[in-house]
């Protein structure tokens, strides 16, 4: 199963709730940095948002060079961006428009070292 680490809404909560998804999706409140990056390294693949506003277009966020560090694949959820742009670059993982649903769902379900 998958899992978040932080504080989810609770719009995002429902969401899982919703969609049946509570037994593939646990959620944890957060934790040390360390123990983060311990999570990151024992995952198959990593989940990246980038909000499609502004200024985060033009900018490489901590949690994208935490991802790179742990040496998994990425599953971003960006747009046109620096971020999505490395990632593509690099070959370190896949990029997907956050307002295409279909694709998200078609691309969470190939194998980790696919999206690599």
């Amino acid at each position: 199963g998958g899992y978040t680490i932080g504080w989810p809404g609770e719009e995002c909560k429902k969401m899982v709730k919703g969609k049946r998804l509570s037994d593939i999706v646990e959620f944890y409140t957060p934790t040390t940095l360390t123990k983060s990056i311990g999570h990151q390294k024992a995952a198959d693949i990593l989940l990246l948002v980038v909000k499609p506003s502004g200024r985060s277009k033009q900018v490489l966020t901590g949690k994208l060079l935490e991802y790179i560090g742990a040496k998994k694949p990425i599953l971003a959820l960006a747009p046109n961006s620096e971020a999505a742009e490395l990632i593509k670059n690099e070959g370190i993982g896949i990029v997907v428009p956050p307002d295409n649903p279909e694709l998200i769902i078609d691309t969470s379900n190939c194998k980790p070292e696919e999206a690599a």
